[in-house]
């Protein structure tokens, strides 16, 4: 399945083995839609479940295989920008214009807690693949690590000039990528080392194998680093 969110308020999913259009999560002006932009989507780890921020300060919870809203969560209060689910599926993470970090349990959808030290908008997350840490970007130009256990601050990467607006974790969790508009760096998860600076931009994504990096080029090219 392909799911895709946009500035039309709704989430839109295609059947990928057969490339037909599957249906519309979320139709316009329904009791169920978002009321503005849906700027990220997430799947549980057994891809049954997908979660969407979205513009209108809320994150939704969905049954991905039959397009049922199951729950709203409208504790931020301002743009959700990025959302993520931990590798045992127990916890949903958010970020947002409001500058914070929220995490939830998956059930019950309680907040758990709220990660704050971000002084601009919380623009991307992600979370390793070892359910242990979590990494943050900011417009405050700053990648900040924290240990998603105990909920504390573990590394504060300062380096970017501008906006830092996507990252991403390797999957055998040992870097950190971070992009902006106009560079690229990889960080050492374990100690907070900066590895190396990448020419490039936003956003930035890992192969499943982790032997491709993927980000944005600049005038409407994509560039592919091994």
């Amino acid at each position: 399945m392909l799911i895709a969110g946009g500035f039309d308020n709704v989430i839109t999913s295609w059947k990928l083995r057969t490339k037909t259009f599957s249906g519309i999560f979320n139709k316009r002006n329904s009791p169920f839609s978002h009321g503005a932009v849906v700027s990220d989507l997430a799947f549980s780890p057994n891809g049954k479940i997908l979660i969407s921020a979205s513009g209108d300060e809320t994150i939704a919870v969905w049954d991905s295989l039959r397009g049922k809203l199951i729950h709203t969560i409208t504790d931020h209060s301002n743009m959700v920008n990025c959302v993520a689910i931990s590798p045992d599926g127990q916890t949903i993470a958010s970020g947002s214009n409001d500058k914070t970090i929220r995490l939830w349990n998956r059930r019950g959808y309680q907040q758990r807690s709220i990660l704050t030290g971000h002084t601009g908008w919380v623009t991307s997350i992600a979370i390793s693949p070892d359910g242990k840490t979590i990494a943050s970007a900011s417009a405050d130009k700053t990648v900040r690590l924290w240990n998603l256990h105990t909920e504390k601050l573990i590394f504060s990467l300062t380096g970017h000039s501008t906006a830092v607006l996507s990252i991403a974790i390797s999957p055998d969790g040992e870097t950190v990528v971070s992009a902006s508009i106009n560079e690229i760096k990889l960080w050492s998860l374990r100690t907070g080392k900066l590895l190396r600076n990448l020419n490039g931009c936003y956003p930035v994504t890992f192969s499943p194998d982790g032997k491709i990096l993927v980000s944005g080029g600049g005038k409407g090219t994509i560039k592919i680093w091994r």
